[in-house]
C-alpha cells in the first residue's frame, strides 16, 4: 500500500519534474520528428522542441529553464542558464525572477538556482503517478522476461500516447518504448486501444486533425481496423507496412467503471520474427493486463483517501490512474 510522502525528497522531486517536462512537451503537429535524449538521473526521456506553432516563446523558454534545473546541473547561475538556452541574460534573469516570485525556484549560494518545494502542489498528481510507475516497473520486467519482448505501460494525453514505464532491454527498445516517449494516437496498437472506447464521430475528428507524417506508412483504414479488432477481441496488433511482421500488440487496463486508463503493449523481440498474431503470447499479455488492473485499482483505493482532501480543495477530478485522460 502506498502511503502519502511526509518528507520532501529533493532528488525524487527533481526526477518527477523532469518527467513532467518530458511528458508535456510534444513536437508541433507541423513536425512530428521527436528527438529523445536521456535525462541524467531520470528514467524518462526529454522531447526537445523549439517554439512549436501557436505557442508562446517566453513560456517555452521558462519550461526549458525548469527542465534544466530538474536535471540538477551544477552551473545554474543566470549567465550559465542563458548561455545554455541561447537567450539574453536579461531575459533569463526576468524569467528566473518570475519563477522565484511564484515559489517554483529558489536562488541559493554562488548565484545558483534550484527548484523549490513550492512546485509540489502543482505536481502532486504526477508525483503519485511516479509512485505507481515505480511499483509497476518490476511487473513489466518480469513479463518482458517471460514473453521475450519489451513491455510498456502508457497513458493518453490529448491526441498523443505517452509511455510512462518500460520493461526490457533499453538498448534494443525503440524510442517509442522508452519512458517519457510520446507519439500520436493513430500510430501503433496502444493508440487504437484508447480510441476503441471513443465514439466513431470523435475518432473521425482525431483522424481529421492527424499530422500528415502519420500517414506515411499507413492509411486511416488501418487505424480503423486496429480499433475494430480491439473492440471485438479486447486487444489489437500493429503490423508493418508490408504486413509481414508485427510491430506491437496492446491490451487495455481499466478502472472499476471499466473505463480505459492505460494500455499495456508488447514491442519488438519475438514479435519482430512473427507474421501471425497467435504466434505471440497474447493470452499472457491479457492475463498480465488483468492482474495489473487489479493492482492499479488497489493502489488507487489506497491513495484516494489520502488525496481526497487535496482534490476537493483543488477541485480535481480524482486519482490520475483511476480517471481516464
Amino acid at each position: 500500500m502506498i502511503q502519502p510522502a511526509t518528507n520532501f525528497d529533493s532528488s525524487r522531486f527533481s526526477n518527477a519534474v523532469a518527467g513532467v517536462s518530458a511528458k508535456l512537451r510534444l513536437r508541433s503537429t507541423e513536425n512530428e520528428s521527436f528527438k529523445a535524449s536521456r535525462i541524467e538521473g531520470s528514467s524518462l526521456c526529454s522531447l526537445t522542441v523549439r517554439n512549436p506553432k501557436n505557442t508562446i516563446p517566453a513560456v517555452n523558454r521558462a519550461l526549458d529553464l525548469v527542465r534544466i534545473l530538474a536535471e540538477g546541473e551544477d552551473e545554474t547561475n543566470t549567465k550559465a542558464l542563458a548561455l545554455r538556452l541561447g537567450m539574453p541574460p536579461t531575459t533569463c534573469y526576468r524569467i528566473l525572477c518570475s519563477l522565484i516570485g511564484r515559489g517554483w525556484v529558489q536562488r541559493v549560494t554562488n548565484g545558483r538556482h534550484v527548484l523549490s518545494p513550492g512546485l509540489r502542489p502543482v505536481l502532486q498528481p504526477l508525483l503519485w503517478a511516479e509512485q505507481v510507475t515505480h511499483v509497476m516497473q518490476p511487473r513489466l520486467f518480469e513479463l518482458a522476461g517471460r514473453v521475450h519482448s519489451d513491455v510498456t505501460l502508457s497513458l493518453r494525453q490529448g491526441d498523443y500516447v505517452v509511455t510512462i514505464a518500460h520493461g526490457g532491454a533499453a538498448q534494443r527498445a525503440p524510442v517509442s518504448a522508452l519512458g517519457g516517449a510520446a507519439f500520436h494516437l493513430t500510430t501503433g496498437s496502444s493508440g487504437a486501444v484508447f480510441l476503441s472506447r471513443c465514439k466513431d464521430d470523435a475518432i473521425r475528428e482525431v483522424l481529421h486533425r492527424t499530422p500528415p507524417v502519420c500517414w506515411t506508412h499507413q492509411r486511416p483504414e488501418d487505424v480503423w481496423q486496429r480499433i475494430k479488432a480491439c473492440r471485438a477481441k479486447g486487444w489489437c496488433a500493429d503490423r508493418s507496412a508490408s504486413r509481414q511482421r508485427l510491430n506491437s500488440i496492446s491490451a487495455p487496463l481499466c478502472n472499476e467503471r471499466r473505463e480505459i486508463i492505460a494500455a499495456m503493449t508488447l514491442v519488438g523481440g519475438r514479435l519482430e520474427h512473427s507474421s501471425r498474431p497467435m504466434a505471440v503470447p497474447v493470452e499472457t499479455l491479457i492475463q498480465a493486463a488483468r492482474q495489473l488492473e487489479k493492482e492499479l485499482c488497489q493502489l488507487g483505493s489506497s491513495t484516494r483517501t489520502a488525496g481526497s482532501q487535496n482534490e476537493r480543495q483543488r477541485g480535481g477530478a480524482g486519482n490520475l490512474f483511476l480517471t481516464p485522460l
